[in-house]
């Protein structure tokens, strides 16, 4: 909420909430203030658009385009399955699962990602790696509030604008051709899990895959970006670029915080965190930082 080009408070499901000293959004960049390179914003953002033009324009180069973009959407298989991961044996750590296509060859595979013209490209043996990940194997409560149940999950990279033919269709009313390519790229996944484990076979309940969509709807995506922003170069050699990434930003009252603001990685954010807070409580900080380095040790090392 802004009054004045002045950051007052939020707004949560029709609620108006006000607050004292200053909001701090981690939303992400393209969330909060949009990315306008043909001068219109394609999704709606928390800052009103006037207000946070002065941001946006940091962000482009001398042509007037954004140079920094979104970071590399993701194609996610959640699996269900009627056994406990005890006894499916099923492992607490993530496996990498690479390419048959291209094998060792990592830059050729992420270079064929790249250039794929349809999501249908984007199986088990041709994108360029396959995150898989045993869920509930990590959470010691799990087997208490499910007993007899267990959740993996397989995770690939894709691009998002693979998916434009369906962005402005409902969730869960997609023509057929979307159903298609979901289902096709569900069973080349779960081949993949079955290669690691095989003991999982026949236990498999429930599966639902999302897509790039499915970030935009359920996290509140721009573009099914995983990371936010992308990290390449031109997102640091810009001064106006940090400029616009810095936590405080150029409505007054308004901070950010999240990988945005600093760099990807759960590490990360949480430092983030501490930056923004620092910022926006300047002044009085430098009494807190005795207690955060004294709490570094636990935090890295348990």
């Amino acid at each position: 909420m802004l009054r004045q080009y002045v950051a007052v408070g939020i707004r949560v499901r029709g609620q108006d909430i006000l607050v004292n000293n200053f909001v701090v959004s981690d939303a992400g960049f393209l969330a909060t203030f949009g990315i306008d390179d043909d001068g219109a914003i394609n999704k709606p953002v928390l800052v009103d658009a006037d207000a946070g033009a002065a941001q946006r324009t940091l962000m482009r180069n001398t042509k007037g385009t954004s140079t920094v973009t979104p970071c590399v959407s993701d194609l996610s298989l959640f699996i269900g399955l009627d056994r406990s991961d005890d006894d499916l044996k099923l492992p607490a750590q993530n496996i990498w699962h690479l390419s048959n296509d291209y094998g060792w060859d990592h830059d050729s595979a992420w270079e064929a990602m790249v250039n794929d013209t349809s999501p249908k490209a984007s199986t088990a043996d041709h994108t360029p790696f396959l995150f898989i990940s045993n869920e509930s194997a990590k959470d010691p409560d799990f087997s208490l509030k499910h007993p007899g149940k267990s959740t993996s999950e397989v995770i690939a990279v894709c691009r998002c604008d693979l998916f434009d033919q369906w962005a402005n269709t409902a969730h869960e009313s997609r023509d057929e051709n979307y159903l298609a390519i979901k289902e096709r790229l569900t069973e080349s996944y779960l081949d993949a899990f079955y290669l690691h484990f095989p003991q999982a076979r026949g236990h498999v309940c429930f599966t639902s895959f999302g897509t790039p969509l499915t970030m935009n709807k359920f996290l509140g995506r721009c573009q099914g970006e995983v990371y936010a922003l992308d990290h390449d170069i031109s997102r640091f050699d810009s001064w106006n670029v940090q400029r616009a990434l810095h936590p405080q930003t150029c409505v007054k009252n308004l901070y950010m915080t999240g990988e945005d603001a600093f760099l990807v990685s759960v590490t990360a954010c949480m430092i983030s965190g501490f930056i923004a807070a620092a910022r926006a409580t300047w002044g009085s900080w430098f009494d807190a930082l005795p207690f955060v380095v004294q709490g570094l040790p636990q935090i890295f090392f348990g």
